[in-house]
């Protein structure tokens, strides 16, 4: 089987910076990955890049350029 998806910087306004992450990080990485260890992954990003004040903040509210530009790089990092 294959597929494809065009990958865009698109991300759902009404989705917080945190669920975009877990999104990511749940399609991303590899099916044998468990999703526990998958999600401790987004933890450690979060803390790491000293986002965990904005985890709550929707990607198409409150959130400032930078902080939307930090999210992009998390996702990729996920």
């Amino acid at each position: 089987m294959t597929g494809y998806c065009e990958q865009m910087d698109v991300h759902e306004g009404t989705s917080t910076v945190k669920e975009a992450l877990v999104f990511s990080a749940l399609l991303r990485q590899p099916s044998n990955v468990p999703e526990a260890e998958k999600l401790a992954y987004v933890e450690h990003i979060v803390d790491l890049l000293e986002l965990r004040d904005m985890c709550d903040a929707l990607i198409g509210g409150a959130c400032s350029v930078t902080d939307i530009s930090s999210t992009f790089l998390d996702h990729e990092i996920c």
